[in-house]
């Protein structure tokens, strides 16, 4: 399971709800998203904390080494280390171990290139539909009208 889960983009984790320690952390978006390492996660749970960006940390710190998980979906902006800001989508859930304690467990993905394509979609939808002209796409190799205006 956990080759198949490291074939991904996204990052699957599990962490103890009470020590917040890493039980889990796979998937080849832990390094593309945060620019960490799964060590580097697993000895200091809360490096991507020092990634979000400062205006989305209030929603995530309490305290100056007291963290907040949200369950279910959230979008957060991260700096990268190269500067550039990345839009993350996180969805988190609890769940109970054996013995009954919580278990928190969620997959992050990176969403910045899907966010910034739907955009350019929305742009080009607005400029077509605020033109005056007759506007259509065609389908090149049969000449399918796929869009018209």
């Amino acid at each position: 399971m956990e080759t198949v889960i490291n074939k991904l983009d996204e990052q699957i984790w599990t962490i103890s709800e009470q020590t917040q320690k890493h039980a889990f952390s796979g998937g080849s978006g832990t390094e593309k998203m945060w620019d960490i390492t799964k060590d580097e996660l697993r000895n200091n749970p809360f490096l991507w904390f020092e990634l979000i960006h400062h205006e989305d940390k209030h929603k995530y710190q309490l305290d100056k080494n007291v963290y907040k998980f949200h369950l279910g979906e959230r979008l957060i902006r991260i700096i990268h280390n190269d500067g550039s800001i990345k839009q993350i989508k996180y969805k988190s859930f609890r769940t109970y171990d054996k013995n009954n304690k919580p278990i928190l467990y969620g997959i992050t993905s990176n969403i910045t290139k899907y966010l910034e394509t739907k955009k350019i979609i929305t742009l080009m939808e607005e400029s077509i539909y605020s033109m005056k002209q007759a506007f259509c796409i065609l389908r090149p190799s049969t000449s399918e009208l796929q869009f018209h205006r």
